[in-house]
């Protein structure tokens, strides 16, 4: 890294921590860290759950390294880079680190063997030695956005300070929504080199195709102002021809001169951490300079909110009670109606199982328990699966509607300083946290009502097996119900924690910008801090004039060369 973008973010770093800037301190610190690995980019694959980003990175890889599944998989940072032999590295959050084997990857990095990152894993890293990777690019798997489990979305996005070049993976089953909307623009601060990269295009005809990819096209101008590169691909025999156009475009775009590429890329981000610290100053300057009129009005209105802020909060509590008895209303209906199918096809698995039961009554009943306890286990995550978008539907309406009320407040707020201020107030980004169930948990009842198989040596099995596997088949019945109903409750009572949880947020949050404007005002009478805030922003006005010359300099150069 050059030295004027190392003096940048050290001047950064340093206004964070003397005027307590919480918010851009750690973006700040992960773009120090990254400027230090410039002998290569990190090609990040951001995106949906299940938008094929693993099964993408295998084939540009060349062989199957990254664990797939029909559920959402990745949980985990995943960074692959050449090296001289195969070895993968698990960091842990504790910053601890382990060698494992790369056939052990899948122990750390997915949801089934490392469920909501119990294992407390910050990444994995991987170096391969015969790889169709390119030398000078490292490519990073990223847990899907969006899905059921909370910790997969943070990780994702705690990971976009660190992003090189970025591939946004979309399925063209799916194309384009407002989270990839919300996607793009919280990484756009962080990269110039954006590309939409639209999944599993087997699945359409090629006119098809066409429309989608125009349609994607579309909409990332509308709404993020930006053209972007849109690809189409699949992992699929026949599409070869397509991979080989993303492959070309990584060789020729990003790594041909990984030097330059990863310059500018530090560039913008260091730039876009400027602006956002030139903005925050520029409000608490606005404090300091107003006058004491103009304080005085702010802080009674901003004494007035105080006063009124249980109306905010029975607004987020009345939203929060709402859904959460919509979520009792919906979510039993939608698990019962699986009740039918599951038991009939349990019963015909029986049919062909129960022949193989051979044994004591005592052996027969514990095999069946077996059977049925893994079997009902399965079933009941698939189902979860299935109907996690009646999940995120729900915890979807409470984002929105808890978001609403909470930007009501604050445009509110920022019309008071704009008033007293006469400047913009945004104030931090609100960002609600979800949580949801971990996988079905199974409690089996007992095969007979009575301990009639603790007296297997009593019955002879030739003559009573038919009416043993009757009961069986009875049993499955009144298992999978009782099954359903505890999964149901399971959901239902999943989905009213995670609201409760987005409603605490919501109101953390609302009480956060109340008390951070008021402390604005209350600190705006300190001379040394009015001092302070004008040469720090005098310094960042020059770094921004600097450079926006630069590329004019540049060009006269070339120009006059």
């Amino acid at each position: 890294m050059d030295g004027e973008n190392l003096r940048t973010l050290g001047f950064l770093n340093e206004i964070c921590r003397r005027h307590e800037i919480s918010s851009l301190a750690p973006k700040v610190r992960d773009i120090l860290e990254y400027s230090s690995e410039t002998d290569h980019v990190d090609v990040v694959i951001l995106g949906r759950f299940k938008a094929g980003k693993s099964s993408l990175l295998n084939t540009l890889l060349g062989r199957d390294v990254l664990p797939i599944d029909v559920l959402p998989a990745t949980a985990v940072i995943t960074r692959i880079m050449p090296g001289s032999t195969d070895r993968a590295t698990v960091v842990f959050e504790n910053h601890a680190e382990a060698l494992i084997g790369v056939d052990e990857i899948a122990r750390f990095v997915t949801e089934k063997e490392n469920p909501d990152n119990v294992k407390r894993v910050a990444r994995v890293d991987v170096a391969l030695a015969r790889t169709g990777l390119l030398s000078r690019l490292h490519l990073v798997d990223t847990p899907g956005v969006g899905s059921i489990h909370r910790h997969n979305t943070e990780a994702s996005r705690q990971w976009l300070p660190r992003v090189g070049a970025a591939l946004i993976a979309i399925s063209v089953d799916q194309p384009f929504s407002e989270n990839d909307l919300v996607l793009l623009q919280e990484l756009a601060p962080f990269t110039p080199l954006i590309t939409i990269v639209l999944t599993k295009a087997d699945l359409l005809e090629s006119s098809q195709l066409q429309a989608v990819e125009e349609y994607v096209r579309r909409k990332v101008a509308e709404g993020f102002n930006r053209a972007l590169r849109v690809m189409s691909v699949s992992i699929r025999a026949g599409h070869e021809k397509s991979l080989e156009r993303l492959r070309l475009f990584l060789e020729n775009e990003v790594a041909a001169d990984t030097r330059h590429s990863a310059d500018a890329i530090l560039r913008h981000k260091t730039a876009a951490m400027v602006d956002a610290c030139r903005s925050y100053m520029n409000v608490t300057l606005a404090a300091a300079e107003a006058s004491q009129d103009a304080r005085a009005e702010l802080s009674r209105r901003i004494a007035e909110e105080r006063k009124n802020i249980w109306l905010v909060d029975k607004e987020l509590s009345m939203i929060s009670g709402y859904l959460h008895e919509q979520a009792l209303n919906d979510t039993e209906k939608r698990f019962l109606a699986h009740r039918g199918e599951l038991t009939r096809g349990l019963q015909a698995d029986l049919a062909r199982k129960a022949p193989r039961f051979r044994g004591n009554l005592s052996r027969e009943a514990a095999e069946f328990r077996n059977w049925l306890g893994a079997s009902l286990e399965t079933s009941l995550t698939r189902i979860g699966a299935d109907e996690q978008d009646a999940w995120r539907g729900i915890v979807e309406q409470a984002d929105v509607g808890l978001n609403r009320v909470v930007r009501a407040f604050k445009d509110r707020l920022a019309a008071w300083v704009r008033r007293a201020l006469g400047v913009e107030f945004a104030g931090a980004v609100f960002e609600a946290r979800l949580e949801a169930p971990r996988k079905p948990s199974l409690r089996l009842g007992r095969v007979f009502d009575t301990h009639i198989d603790e007296l297997w040596f009593l019955i002879p099995m030739t003559a009573f097996r038919p009416l043993i596997h009757r009961q069986f088949r009875r049993t499955i019945a009144w298992e999978v119900e009782k099954n359903l109903y505890r999964l149901s409750s399971q959901w239902t009572e999943a989905i009213a924690s995670s609201i409760r949880t987005m409603m605490l947020d919501a109101r953390q949050h609302v009480h956060g910008e109340l008390d951070t404007i008021c402390a604005l005002v209350d600190r705006a009478g300190a001379v040394e801090t009015v001092e302070d805030i004008r040469r720090d922003l005098q310094q960042l006005e020059r770094i921004t004039a600097e450079w926006r010359c630069a590329p004019a300099r540049s060009a006269a150069a070339a120009a006059g060369g």
